[in-house]
């Protein structure tokens, strides 16, 4: 038997190693468990309770997986935002989900190495072409459901400018070719009035598409009254459109917009690339509808409309 300096034995030098081996095996293990539970940083653009509907929505349908979740929501402060960011790319999460288009962008821009999905953003754009959920619906989902909700009107009109909306001019014109809908060309705010009187001869209601150079947002209210008084029904586009004297909105359901992106999160932690997730469109519609506008104007409302809608002004 052998006997070694320290005085052990062959058997006894053996023991020791092993010892140390298993010893270093235990610490070791914790950490391949701690790195192999994702982590996902949930960034909200603002604290608006619009987003709650959609982060509950991504929070259920990720409530089966073992990923880890925290919730941060971007301050106004731009430096302060920074920080946040900043804090959260050190600690690199295994994705970050961003709600809403200043969260989305703020963290693409920042983090590049730690995945982002975005998530309830109206209109992404080219810096947001891939690995996200949009709010946009198509013109044929808003007249699906104005016709639906609003049973006295048969033709929904439009104003748009083609110079800045050309994406909508072929879906726009085929509705018209069906019957469905009345187009009205604008090139600025001034060519509004004279519009809104061709919409009213030709169509029940108006669909409100956003345009700057059309519908300047401090004129909007104006422009909302004008076309009560005139008797055109205004469709927004959400339920602030609601609040401000639409009689109806029609929007991508933001639940539905948590639960895609919950899918879509499934896939990058599974290993697929944010890169090869393509932006996904809304599968289900909210509604918003202000009856007391409604009642003015003599417009019949669905009841099967309103109590399925996500927001009623009575």
């Amino acid at each position: 038997m052998r006997v070694n300096s320290l005085g052990e034995t062959t058997v006894a030098r053996k023991s020791r190693v092993w010892t140390g081996v298993l010893f270093g095996l235990l610490l070791i293990v914790p950490s391949f468990v701690s790195a192999g539970a994702a982590r996902i940083v949930v960034v909200r653009s603002s604290a608006l309770s619009v987003y709650d509907d959609g982060v509950r929505g991504f929070q259920d349908a990720m409530a089966g997986s073992n990923a880890s979740m925290s919730m941060e929501t971007l301050p106004e402060d731009s430096s302060v935002a920074q920080a946040l960011l900043d804090r959260i790319d050190g600690e690199k999460p295994s994705l970050v989900v961003a709600f809403g288009a200043k969260a989305a962008r703020l963290a693409r821009a920042r983090f590049k190495s730690v995945p982002v999905l975005f998530c309830m953003v109206i209109d992404p754009g080219e810096d947001l072409s891939y690995g996200g959920i949009s709010m946009e619906l198509s013109l044929a989902d808003y007249v699906d459901g104005i016709r639906r909700s609003l049973p006295g009107v048969k033709k929904v009109g439009l104003i748009f400018n083609p110079a800045r909306s050309s994406s909508l001019t072929q879906e726009a014109k085929a509705l018209e070719s069906k019957g469905l809908m009345v187009t009205v060309t604008a090139t600025s705010a001034s060519e509004v009035d004279g519009a809104l009187d061709n919409v009213k001869r030709r169509a029940e209601c108006l669909l409100f598409m956003p345009d700057p150079a059309l519908f300047p947002p401090q004129a909007f209210g104006a422009f909302l009254n004008q076309a009560i008084q005139k008797g055109v029904p205004v469709v927004g586009l959400s339920p602030s459109f609601v609040k401000a004297g639409a009689v109806a909105a029609f929007f991508a359901d933001f639940r539905n917009n948590g639960e895609l992106a919950a899918q879509a999160a499934s896939k990058v932690l599974g290993g697929e690339s944010v890169r090869n997730i393509p932006v996904q469109l809304p599968t289900k519609v909210g509604a918003s509808f202000n009856l007391a506008v409604a009642r003015h104007l003599n417009l019949a409302v669905d009841g099967d409309a309103v109590k399925n809608a996500i927001d009623v002004v009575r």
